[in-house]
């Protein structure tokens, strides 16, 4: 008789159009470091007195589907998982490809002879990817801070004068936070026992984390909350699996980049890690004469971040005693030149301390951050994917 193994076990998954119904169509193959999704109920025991002392019975009270799987982080494979986390939803793809895009360093700006920003889907507040520039500093990612039909001013980067002449690409999309309920049938499958499948609808991204930590891989959880849960002999899946994309695993000492605080490049000190948090406050909704919960909502969306810095200057913590407002954004790559940048455009510090000197320590400062709503770019937490 085979037992299972774990490292041969498949975590699978569909998006599901309506909560709780999987779809007709193929299951994607999610890369995953654990994966502990299972079907929990709550029971009740029977208060009746007997005089034999025994138990009369033990009741299903309502049951459910939850649990978390764990990652490391690559290009694109978590990007449902992220929209589900935010409630967002990803932006239209910019694409754009022109040979009459200049860069002014007078005003920081992209300016473009055709007007063709006009037709982008480029907004306010996007991280953007450009390459093809002769000049390397005009290359990379910089957030935009205006746009019209024929300039892009943006921030986090200085760009060098440089007329019009080459091809020019300029990539972004983004995923902002929002109320959109996105869920997933999740199946896991054990090849070994050839006709076991254990399969959880309706479930949503209740919590998130990326976790980022020098001299280790980029890693996190996605934490599901859903309603129902099967155990079957065949797939829920349509036709073949549907394989991963190829990209490479990003770790915090090859593929970070640049933290900025204010805008500004973190400079004259070292982020020795920084964590992020999201917490969705889900609640499944149970009612008479269901087994299992009606629906799963949102709740109101707590961000955060724990940075933890080599101390070498009191600036920061003068803004958490001021009760000054911030923003703070960080980005991840890959050799491919794939980026995921993580942008909080208001926050505040909720502690900032110093760690007490001991002997043959370093001095380091960990802040947390709660990101809140901001007034001018209305949102409190934009992760953008911008492809190679």
């Amino acid at each position: 008789m085979a037992l299972a193994q774990g490292n041969v076990t498949k975590t699978k998954y569909v998006v599901e159009v309506t909560p709780g119904t999987t779809p007709a169509a193929a299951l994607t193959i999610l890369p995953v470091k654990t994966s502990n999704i299972n079907a929990s109920k709550t029971t009740v025991t029977s208060q009746e007195i007997r005089s034999d002392r025994a138990t009369a019975d033990l009741i299903l009270a309502i049951g459910s589907s939850a649990g978390d799987i764990g990652f490391e982080l690559s290009f694109t494979d978590y990007t449902d998982f992220l929209e589900s986390a935010l409630g967002g939803t990803k932006s239209t793809l910019v694409a754009l490809v022109a040979t009459d895009i200049s860069a002014a360093s007078a005003d920081n700006s992209y300016n473009s002879v055709a007007a063709a920003f006009s037709t982008a889907n480029i907004s306010v507040g996007m991280w953007i990817k450009v390459k093809g520039f002769a000049t390397a500093a005009n290359n990379g990612i910089s957030k935009v801070v205006s746009i019209t039909t024929s300039k892009i001013v943006v921030s986090h980067k200085t760009l060098v004068n440089e007329a019009i002449g080459p091809s020019v690409t300029v990539n972004s999309q983004s995923i902002r936070n929002g109320a959109v309920k996105k869920t997933f049938t999740i199946e896991k499958e054990y090849p070994d026992l050839t006709t076991t499948f254990s399969n959880h609808k309706g479930m949503l991204v209740n919590t998130a984390t990326i976790n980022a930590s020098s001299g280790a891989i980029v890693e996190g959880t996605f934490g599901f909350i859903g309603r129902d849960s099967n155990w079957t002999t065949t797939t829920v899946g349509t036709g073949a699996d549907i394989t991963p994309a190829a990209t490479p695993i990003m770790s915090a000492t090859a593929n970070a980049g640049s933290v900025f605080i204010d805008g500004v490049l973190l400079s004259g000190t070292y982020a020795k890690s920084i964590n992020l948090s999201l917490n969705n406050n889900a609640r499944a909704l149970d009612a008479i004469g269901n087994a299992y919960p009606i629906d799963v909502n949102l709740g109101s969306l707590n961000a955060s971040v724990a940075l933890q810095l080599f101390f070498n200057s009191s600036t920061e913590i003068a803004k958490f005693l001021a009760g000054t407002a911030i923003s703070l954004s960080w980005s991840f790559f890959d050799s491919a030149g794939n980026y995921i940048v993580v942008d909080l455009p208001w926050a505040k510090y909720s502690t900032a301390t110093v760690s007490a000197a001991s002997l043959n320590s370093d001095t380091m400062s960990d802040l947390n951050l709660t990101a809140l709503l901001s007034p001018t770019l209305g949102y409190m937490i934009q992760i953008s994917i911008l492809p190679a």
